[in-house]
């Protein structure tokens, strides 16, 4: 994507988290070890959001478009898009936020600050990097070199082409190749072990 794509997505990480920090007050958590793993937790998702809006911003300015046009397709093409893929993520962890007891109050904090952080991840890159797009990207100009393009590799990008076309071409195969690991994790559950909490044993006293 190249250097000023990766500067602007990189902008959208500490954004995301000091607004992730600015709610918690609102979750009605504070910062301790399990919070803090729970932002830690959401990082790679901080910017999924960022890089998908930087990237359409970006491609529309390459192509001649001034930055009002490019924020504008940029909004009508993707607003509704990263918002539903949002929520399903946070609705995926909704439930460990919801847990009662013990375990509640042990994992509940890790829970809501993922939820805080993927909120806090739309705002950013609906509204953030819009923003910001002006001082990062020039409008007519798609630039040269790996800086402003990235790096591409033949090595790579041929195998990966055929590899996605396979799906392209025949949907079915790509459908199946998506749902196999979600099946077979389904049919080895029974086989996993369900505590929450490890036991405690004389190994792991002595390593402490």
């Amino acid at each position: 994507m190249g250097i000023r794509s990766a500067l602007a997505v990189g902008l959208a990480i500490p954004m995301t988290a000091l607004l992730t920090a600015a709610i918690f007050p609102l979750a009605g958590i504070s910062f301790h070890q399990m919070s803090i793993i729970g932002i830690v937790v959401a990082l790679g998702l901080m910017v999924d959001n960022a890089i998908i809006m930087t990237n359409d911003i970006r491609e529309d300015l390459a192509h001649g478009a001034d930055h009002g046009v490019a924020v504008s397709r940029a909004y009508k093409k993707l607003f509704f898009p990263l918002m539903a893929s949002t929520v399903t993520t946070m609705l995926a962890f909704s439930p460990t936020s919801l847990l009662l007891g013990p375990a509640g109050e042990f994992v509940g904090p890790l829970s809501v600050a993922v939820l805080c952080a993927l909120f806090s991840s739309f705002v950013i890159s609906t509204y953030v990097i819009p923003a910001i797009s002006p001082f990062l990207f020039k409008s007519g100009t798609a630039g040269k070199g790996f800086l402003a393009n990235g790096i591409s590799s033949r090595l790579l990008s041929v195998p990966f082409r055929a590899f996605v076309g396979l799906f392209v071409r025949r949907p079915l195969v790509g459908l199946t190749f998506c749902a196999a690991p979600a099946v077979i994790g389904v049919m080895l559950l029974s086989t996993v072990p369900t505590k929450f909490f490890p036991p405690w044993t004389a190994t792991s006293s002595a390593s402490r």
